[in-house]
Parts: C-alpha cells; structure tokens; sequence
C-alpha cells in the first residue's frame, strides 16, 4: 500500500513539473473585480498586451462585478489552481472586505500572491478657504476645534474613508465623516466648503488643485509625485505612517504550482520593466512596483493587520 501510494505522489509530482514546465500552453483568463474603465480595470489594458507577449498566450481580461469586488475575488479563489485563471484587484476585495463581512474566501489562505504591479498616489485635500495651508496646519486647526470639521468619502469603507480615519488616530483629532455616493460628490463637498477634507486620488483633484478651487497638502507615497511636485508628503508633513490602500495586485488561486507562479511573476516585473508600459502607467499617475511573492506575501499580511486595526478602533461597519 505504501509503495502504491509513494508510486502516485511520484506520477503527481513528475506531472505538475512537467505542467509547469511548459506553461502556459493556452489562453491565460485575468479576472478584473471591478467596472470597465474603473481603477483596476485600466491596470489590466495598460499592460496586457505586453504581457500576452511575455507569456506567449492570449490573456481575456473578464470583468467580474458586485459584492465592492468580493464577486470576482471569490470566482478566482474557487478556480483552479493552475495559472490560467488570476485575479487583478485592489485592496478593498482582499485586506479590507476580511474586518467588515462573512466572505466566501479567505483572502490570506486561498490566494497566492504573484505580484504587486502597481500603486496610485493619495491625496490630501482640504478647502482653498481654509485657514490653514498645510496639513501640519489643518491638524493644528482640528485639535483646536474638536468636532467642528467634517471630511467626505465616496463611501463607507472605502480609501478616502479609511484614510481619513488613519489620520484621526495618528493626528489624535476629531474630525466627522461625511458618506457619498461616489467621488464626484464628495469632492464638492469639499469645494462648497460643506467638509473641510477629502483624500483622493490624482485624476479627481488635480485639475481642481490646478485650477485653484481646492489646496492639495499632502501625498501618501514616499517621495512626491511628478504630476504634482509642489505636494509634500506626509513623511515630510510629519506623519510617515500615514498612507493609504490604494495599490493593484495580481493573484493565483492557492495551491498554484510554485513554478507556475514564479514564471507569471517573471513575465508580469519584464511587462513592467517595458519602457512604453511605464510611461502607460505614469501618463494615467500610477506609480509601478513590481513586487514578487517575496515581498507581496508579507504586504499583503501587513496590509490586512493594518486596516483591521483602524476599522476596529473607528467602528466601522460593513
């Protein structure tokens, strides 16, 4: 019975090398959790055709919607472990969603991280009719007047609401949270002066920055940001542990085989390395990263504690 059993691991073993080996050997199935022309829909058209080209098969990216991605995400976690069917996601799906509802999966235990393609810059906006003009300043301002101001969202959960609770605990101020039904309204808001402050990302208010009707006074990466290099950081505005989860990743369903992952991992940090794709990427204000399962694994376990703790100390609910 024991040499039977050792003869069938040996076959599975030979077979999985072999498969892994020679893939991928056909259409490669990039399931994107999120609207066409949405955030992380637009990582996926920005580089698949450099990547179809790295891998030598045809990718079909499939937009999968509903459930804020958890729709997508659950339909990759249940697929088979062999490459062929991947997720493309940003955090909300993944280390968000896991401290807020009864998921189907288990980002942590059913995915494996291939890599970490990508991250848009945050920003910190406040009223240009504000006294303060830094965010060390609107800080000041806050501390003084506790419970005075308020700051918008485009949600319950997500970024622009997370973020600005991860500045409440580090700054220790007391600032009210203001819901929308999406970014256009919330940034409004701000410019209307019926909140005090609203974080998003560059496409939203850049132009508006630009055209003076609301005062850019941070960015959550580690150093400035080409489009707006009058920004200062918010390691520079005295708060480094202030960034928030706006970053693209790609995911296998667990199990995959090492060497399946390693050669998806090789061929997605060589399409990023591509210099039409980078200025794809940097053109639309997304930073590349390109990490492997080395270091997005650790993120991702990072990530997840991180926001755990802040939707646990703000109390909020999915």
């Amino acid at each position: 019975m024991k040499k039977q059993i050792a003869v069938v691991a040996l076959i599975s073993a030979l077979f999985s090398g072999a498969q892994s080996q020679t893939f991928p050997t056909r259409p490669i199935t990039l399931v994107v959790n999120s609207e066409v022309g949405g955030p992380v829909d637009v990582n996926a058209r920005l580089m698949r055709d450099e990547l179809q080209a790295a891998l030598g098969q045809p990718i079909i990216v499939e937009n999968r919607l509903g459930g804020g991605g958890q729709v997508g995400a659950a339909m990759v976690a249940r697929a088979a472990p062999d490459g062929y069917t991947l997720l493309l996601c940003s955090p909300g799906a993944v280390v968000i969603a896991p401290h807020l509802y009864n998921l189907p999966y288990d980002p942590l235990k059913d995915f494996e991280p291939v890599n970490l393609i990508t991250e848009v810059p945050v920003l910190f906006a406040i009223s240009i009719n504000s006294p303060a003009k830094t965010l060390g300043e609107f800080v000041a301002l806050a501390k003084a007047n506790p419970g005075k101001f308020n700051y918008s969202s485009s949600g319950n959960s997500t970024p622009a609401h997370l973020g600005s609770e991860l500045l409440k605990s580090l700054a220790g101020i007391d600032i009210t949270h203001v819901p929308y039904r999406g970014t256009p309204q919330a940034l409004q808001a701000l410019m209307t002066d019926d909140v005090a402050l609203f974080l998003s990302g560059p496409a939203a208010v850049l132009p508006q920055d630009a055209a003076g009707k609301i005062r850019l006074v941070a960015v959550t990466t580690k150093n400035r940001i080409r489009a707006a290099p009058h920004v200062p950081t918010t390691a520079e505005a005295g708060l480094p542990e202030l960034t928030v989860p706006a970053w693209y990743g790609i995911f296998a369903p667990k199990g995959t085989p090492r060497q399946v992952v390693a050669t998806l991992n090789a061929a997605i940090k060589k399409t990023l390395e591509n210099k039409t794709v980078r200025e794809r990427f940097e053109a639309a204000s997304y930073l590349v990263i390109g990490d492997g399962p080395d270091l997005f694994t650790p993120f991702m376990k990072k990530e997840t504690d991180r926001w755990g703790e802040v939707i646990k100390k703000a109390g909020i609910k999915g």
